[in-house]
């Protein structure tokens, strides 16, 4: 997320610390109804934005706020399955 506005000198060098700490930060899934699925860590790929472009997103038919608990179904996960091939390059 780009740094825009009038921000102070401390909170822009706040913001950028946050590629070194993300790694260290996870979500509390639950029932998956608050974490979002392609920008909260809550599995090990995350956040899946990394991954997935978000004009694939939009494409599958999700959007921005899609949560964990909309991907997941009784009978598996709600995305194409040539995503579970996708890895971090």
């Amino acid at each position: 997320m780009p740094f825009r506005g009038n921000m102070s000198w401390s909170w822009r060098k706040i913001l950028q610390l946050r590629p070194l700490v993300r790694n260290f930060i996870w979500y509390k899934l639950g029932d998956g109804s608050k974490a979002l699925a392609w920008f909260d860590s809550w599995c090990s790929l995350s956040p899946l934005a990394n991954i997935v472009s978000s004009r694939d997103v939009h494409r599958a038919g999700f959007c921005p706020t899609t949560t964990v608990r909309d991907i997941i179904t009784p009978n598996g996960w709600a995305w194409p399955s040539d995503w579970v091939v996708l890895r971090v390059g």
